[in-house]
């Protein structure tokens, strides 16, 4: 019973996911939109013991923006900091009012963290420091492009042993 519940649950989201290949530009709530996409990936990281922590400030207001890319976006940078995280690691997410014009959303690891030399590249597309791992060099290089359709910036901070974390802004 309980897989079959697990199994509609799953399919829904998938569905709801879908759905939003081709939208248009509407007015979202970004925490939600996180909360969705934490679904897809709660039972890896409980399943890891990865604590998963969602700080959202009182005054983020729903914005005007792509539902569908905003999830891809998301997931590819969660999937990013799983990738790069041992069991029992930290991923941390925090959205923010950065000004008048943007809300600034960050997704950090304590992870393995990225050398300063691949710091330069790390938005191109087929760059991937997970050559052997199933890693394509894509990810980042698509969720570039697609916050740039938003109007938006994606910047990385990162320390090598200590994990990193990677900051979007986007128009509100």
């Amino acid at each position: 019973l309980y897989s079959v519940e697990r199994c509609a649950k799953i399919t829904q989201r998938l569905l709801s996911f879908a759905r939003h290949v081709d939208s248009k530009p509407q007015l979202v709530d970004i925490t939600e939109i996180l909360h969705e996409v934490l679904g897809f990936i709660g039972k890896e990281a409980e399943y890891r013991s990865i604590t998963v922590t969602v700080d959202a400030s009182d005054d983020i207001p729903k914005i005007e923006s792509d539902r569908g890319k905003l999830q891809e976006i998301f997931l590819n940078l969660i999937n990013n900091s799983l990738a790069a995280l041992n069991d029992g690691g930290r991923l941390t997410m925090t959205i923010r009012r950065a000004d008048q014009e943007f809300v600034s959303i960050g997704v950090a690891d304590t992870g393995c963290g990225i050398p300063e030399a691949d710091l330069k590249r790390i938005f191109e597309p087929f760059f991937s420091t997970k050559t052997g791992k199933g890693g394509t060099g894509l990810g980042l290089s698509i969720t570039y492009g697609l916050i740039q359709e938003l109007g938006g910036e994606i910047s990385v901070k990162s320390e090598v042993g200590k994990g990193r974390e990677f900051r979007v802004q986007v128009p509100v």
